[in-house]
């Protein structure tokens, strides 16, 4: 069914999307650019690094609840009519700034954590200890980091979406067109995301 195919892209995306940060966030630390050590990498920190994306992503879920769960509470209460709809927006443009800012900090101090892992600093949960010492340094050029790659990353869907539909699928040459433009944007994706754990890399001063 449509749940299992779901389920399967989510676990081939987490498999690849783990091994691959491995081998990223390992070259940029020790600063090796060879494809050996980055596949070498890849399957020496999967385990680790996928118990840090494990507790991220719990700690997000808790965060998420607390921050966007109050929203739909109101929002029944907006149909109740005991709030208007500017005091649910703004609510929400509350919520929704607080639930960012709770993600990047998330977010930041997990590749801090597997930086950490890297560098020997001791376990998985010593590691992810020291990244949250460290988390708190430079926290507003922190933050903004995050939120230029995620503005970057929006930005390169919206492109994408706008050159789509200005020019569609309407000939092969145009097939082939969009299939070498979406092979440029996944390769943009990827570079920035290789800036953007440097960048974090050098902010936190993890040497």
């Amino acid at each position: 069914g449509v749940n299992t195919d779901l389920l399967i892209v989510i676990m081939v995306y987490l498999i690849v999307s783990i091994f691959l940060n491995g081998g990223m966030i390992s070259a940029i630390t020790t600063q090796s650019n060879k494809m050996r050590s980055f596949l070498k990498a890849g399957l020496k920190y999967y385990l680790p690094f996928l118990l840090i994306f494990m507790c991220s992503a719990v700690l997000i879920l808790i965060w998420g609840g607390i921050t966007l769960y109050p929203v739909t509470l109101l929002n029944n209460m907006l149909f109740e009519a005991q709030i208007t709809e500017p005091q649910l927006f703004l609510f929400f443009l509350i919520s929704g700034s607080l639930f960012t800012l709770g993600y990047a900090l998330i977010f930041n101090w997990s590749v801090l954590g597997r930086i950490a892992y890297i560098n020997k600093e001791g376990h998985v949960f010593r590691c992810l200890g020291n990244a949250l010492r460290d988390i708190f340094r430079n926290f507003p050029s922190g933050i903004i980091l995050f939120l230029t790659f995620i503005f970057i990353q929006i930005a390169l869907i919206l492109a994408y979406w706008g050159i789509e539909d200005i020019l569609g699928m309407r000939s092969e040459f145009l097939v082939i067109l969009f299939f070498l433009i979406q092979q440029i944007f996944v390769l943009a994706r990827i570079f920035w995301r290789i800036m953007l754990y440097s960048s974090i890399k050098y902010l936190y001063h993890k040497d």
